[in-house]
């Protein structure tokens, strides 16, 4: 009966947790999500992987800085274990620098090369960065550091496209300790083909959610190529954009790369444009420059930084010729004596730098008083004789002396009459050298299609002294329009 009364207690108790237990579950709260990253399928492939997360950051960088895409991506890999390295997952820094002096960031300690008076291993201090994208722009500002100029300076003054000479450079700067660091470099980039991203042009995939970066200040794009202020063209830009930026003229902008492009044009990714007058010769340490198949003058003096014209000139060329593969050219310096340069095509060879003579000093004797220069004797060659005299009785040195007449005999002796040869003429006064004739001015019709760049190079001057002889102040011509050449 107690168990009866203890059920019907117990009855409503248990209808209410069955209502309850038959409401539906509330769904559970949504988990934090994490922050986002690059979306990259597997490929099964740890360094095909590595490429495709980070290429798009390495594109960018090249073109803000010029450090080839191909080299900063096989560093990555190398550096990091292809991002799987201690430092890179616990310091997201995969390129293993280093604190330095000026280094105020976050910092990360284990040991690496680094050894104490006694020759222990000791803990080194890494830069720590918040994402791995931090760490790649801060490769580039410690390889483009002003202060380390002399050290890794020279690497901006090869092209973006060779990474070769990009990885040798690296190794003799001492980026790493490893004497085949250069190779292994040049190994990645040629086996997974990154020198793919190096070419101008390499699209970089926008950023997740399509946020436009904020563009780079004028100031951050400007670097030195032989003491001369040179920037790189980003997508769409054009001399006349780049001119408007650093407030220049366009036409001095155009002038100072010798007219590679009209201010108009566009100009392909990577561009090197200079915005100050390039300099006569070359400043660096190396005084010649091999040149590269496909490698033009212009490219030549564009990689220096010295004006076409002037590299022309040194190497005894003229506008149009261009060298053979490997041929050496000279960015500084005189030519040697028989310096000559081998053309590409087969073409004919520049002429070797004459060897000095000393000037020719007329001689100003007559002709009977100048001595022999002949090497075997031989009879002089009979000199025409003047005309013959119209002098009566008097006879010609050519004509027999006559015998006298008989005379008788005199009271006294007198001398027989001597023949009287006609004096001497005096030597004519020596001449005075002529001046040359001054060449003649030579002018030029402007025709339909022509430009200053087109008429420069058709008569083998620059630009700018086809400005200053017509008195230009722009790069406009007209139809008809005369200017003149020479």
């Amino acid at each position: 009966m107690k168990d009866m009364r203890l059920l019907w207690f117990s009855l409503p108790l248990l209808i209410w947790l069955g209502c309850k237990s038959s409401r539906p579950a509330s769904p559970p709260r949504p988990l934090r999500s994490p922050e986002p990253v690059s979306a990259v399928k597997s490929t099964g492939n740890v360094q095909l992987d590595y490429v495709q997360r980070y290429k798009d950051i390495a594109i960018a960088e090249m073109q803000r800085t010029g450090i080839p895409a191909s080299i900063k991506l096989a560093q990555g890999i190398l550096e990091s274990g292809s991002g799987r390295s201690e430092l890179a997952v616990n310091a997201n820094n995969h390129f293993g620098i280093k604190c330095s002096g000026n280094w105020t960031g976050r910092t990360y300690h284990k040991k690496d090369d680094d050894r104490d008076a006694s020759g222990n291993l000791i803990e080194s201090c890494f830069r720590r960065y918040e994402r791995p994208e931090e760490g790649f722009f801060d490769h580039s500002e410690f390889i483009r550091d002003p202060r380390k100029a002399a050290r890794y300076g020279f690497l901006f003054n090869l092209d973006p496209t060779d990474y070769r000479g990009w990885a040798r450079g690296l190794q003799t700067a001492g980026y790493a300790s490893s004497p085949t660091y250069a190779d292994r470099l040049i190994e990645l980039i040629e086996n997974l083909r990154l020198y793919e991203y190096d070419q101008p042009g390499a699209a970089v995939a926008p950023p997740p959610g399509g946020v436009v970066p904020e563009r780079i200040p004028p100031q951050e794009r400007i670097q030195y190529v032989n003491d001369v202020k040179v920037v790189q063209s980003r997508p769409g830009e054009t001399i006349a954009d780049i001119a408007r930026i650093y407030q220049l003229n366009p036409g001095e902008v155009a002038d100072y790369n010798d007219r590679i492009f009209a201010p108009g044009d566009r100009l392909p990714v990577g561009t090197r444009i200079f915005i100050q007058p390039k300099r006569r010769s070359w400043r660096g340490r190396t005084t010649h420059h091999f040149v590269r198949t496909g490698q033009t003058m212009l490219d030549i003096a564009q990689q220096y930084g010295i004006q076409l014209e002037a590299l022309l000139e040194r190497n005894g060329m003229t506008y149009g010729q261009e060298p053979a593969v490997n041929e050496k050219i000279r960015l500084r310096g005189r030519r040697q004596p028989g310096e000559v340069v081998r053309l590409r095509d087969g073409g004919t060879p520049a002429p070797p730098r004459p060897t000095p003579t000393p000037p020719l000093v007329p001689d100003d004797r007559p002709p009977f008083e100048r001595p022999d220069t002949t090497n075997t004797p031989s009879t002089p060659a009979p000199q025409p004789l003047p005309d013959r005299p119209a002098v009566v009785g008097v006879p010609y040195p050519t004509d027999p002396i006559p015998e006298p007449a008989p005379q008788p005999r005199p009271p006294a002796p007198t001398p027989l009459p001597q023949p009287q040869w006609p004096s001497p003429t005096p030597p004519a006064p020596p001449t005075q050298p002529t001046q040359p004739p001054q060449p003649q001015a030579v002018f030029h019709r402007v025709e339909r299609g022509d430009t200053l760049f087109s008429i420069s190079r058709r008569y083998g001057i620059s630009v700018a002294e086809l400005k200053r002889m017509n008195q230009l102040a722009s790069d406009q011509i007209q139809i008809g329009q005369v200017l003149r050449i020479q």
